[in-house]
């Protein structure tokens, strides 16, 4: 049994934080820190609309906001999301870039979830976000990599790959298993699909009325 347990632990360590070389890692923040990018590029123009709509519903940490900010507010979050994310791309002061680009991030994208709609697209991308931005994934391929020594291998290399890794995994099973226990198989029919581009249509068409 003390024999099992050890090579338990062994393999569990190993999963986590056996040495490796860090242009894995490295990739990882280009890819990830590029999709922030993206969602600067995409601009989240439906929230002078939903701004518009009075169907601000708070969810999670914007509870303590309780009234949906200015668009001059969102709009400076949103350039600083951008700003920030090119720095942490490039690997520019990463330690700090990084953080303000994934809390900023995180804002962006979570305040369009507080007007009655709550979607899991951007989830996976924040929270990946969240995580590089407390690793070294600036030790290779970054500007902060020409004037800092880092080791060819380490520990510290591997465990956010993993953290990443495991966090795919646990949201995508954790939305399989409430798919099935909520809806049962029926959420594979082509009824949920029409329910929600109606329901899209609906809250559209409301809004447009509220405006006018």
């Amino acid at each position: 049994m003390k024999i099992l347990l050890n090579r338990l632990l062994n393999k569990w360590d190993e999963f986590w934080f056996s040495p490796t070389s860090p242009e894995i890692l490295a990739i990882y923040r280009a890819i990830a820190f590029s999709g922030s990018l993206f969602i600067y590029m995409k601009g989240f123009i439906p929230h002078d609309l939903q701004h518009s709509c009075s169907l601000w519903n708070p969810q999670g940490i914007f509870y303590i906001l309780n009234i949906p900010c200015s668009n001059s507010l969102y709009q400076s979050l949103i350039y600083i999301s951008g700003i920030s994310s090119v720095f942490a791309v490039i690997g520019l002061f990463f330690p700090i870039t990084s953080k303000i680009a994934a809390l900023s991030t995180i804002l962006v994208t979570g305040y369009n979830y507080n007007f009655l709609r709550t979607y899991h697209s951007y989830h996976l991308l924040v929270m990946i976000l969240l995580i590089l931005s407390f690793s070294k994934a600036h030790a290779r391929f970054s500007v902060d990599s020409l004037f800092k020594k880092f080791p060819q291998q380490s520990a510290s290399f591997r465990w956010p790959m993993q953290l990443c890794r495991v966090y795919v995994v646990y949201v995508y099973s954790i939305c399989g298993v409430q798919k099935l226990v909520i809806g049962g198989l029926n959420w594979i029919s082509g009824e949920n699909l029409f329910r929600i581009f109606r329901h899209r249509k609906k809250t559209r068409k409301f809004c447009l009325k509220s405006e006018i």
